[in-house]
């Protein structure tokens, strides 16, 4: 895909990615502890850090924010996936959906991927029977955020890196922004995760 979108900036190349690349049918259904799914996300992380042309060193944090302003990692993707999927069968009035609803909870994969959820989020089960889905979707966006300076950071290195391939006007040289990166690169992990 980088071949044949190589004139392309960035987040161009990232926005045909997520549409072409990461629709996941069926993830909801997914175990999402499966060793597989590891690889997975080492995948995601690699064709990300490749997309933006950010060095191999990155740290996952920063990634997931110059990915997604939103600062959504692929495992808080797919988590609110199965949330939504989880929500809409059993509250669904379809006498059908709710006969496989009863039976389908209490299979291993519902009931781990609950589990990861609890524990993603800190709740018990109470917590999360008496949530609407919209506070359990905020809480799971706010818990994969980092710091509001790391953020601040994240979204400063995002818009250097759009700017360097030329979808923002930027009173700085190639040769400037790729030296101004660079520097970012080497001493931002230390800056934001050493304190």
């Amino acid at each position: 895909m980088t071949a044949k979108s190589g004139f392309c900036n960035s987040l161009i190349t990232s926005h045909m990615f997520d549409t072409y690349c990461t629709s996941f049918y069926g993830c909801p259904m997914w175990n999402m502890k499966a060793c597989y799914l590891n690889s997975l996300y080492i995948n995601w992380w690699k064709c990300a850090r490749r997309i933006w042309g950010v060095p191999w060193m990155t740290h996952d944090t920063i990634i997931k924010h110059i990915v997604r302003e939103q600062g959504q990692s692929i495992q808080t993707q797919l988590l609110n996936r199965f949330l939504s999927f989880y929500y809409d069968v059993v509250q669904s009035d379809n006498k059908h959906i709710s006969m496989c609803s009863s039976l389908c909870t209490r299979s291993n994969t519902i009931v781990s991927n609950i589990m990861l959820l609890l524990h993603a989020l800190n709740i018990n089960g109470d917590c999360f029977i008496d949530s609407s889905v919209l506070s359990i979707r905020r809480n799971l966006y706010s818990s994969s955020f980092c710091s509001d300076e790391c953020t601040s950071v994240c979204i400063c290195v995002r818009e250097l890196c759009l700017m360097r391939d030329g979808y923002y006007l930027s009173a700085f040289n190639q040769c400037n922004l790729t030296t101004l990166l660079h520097e970012l690169w080497v001493n931002l992990y230390f800056y934001l995760f050493s304190v």
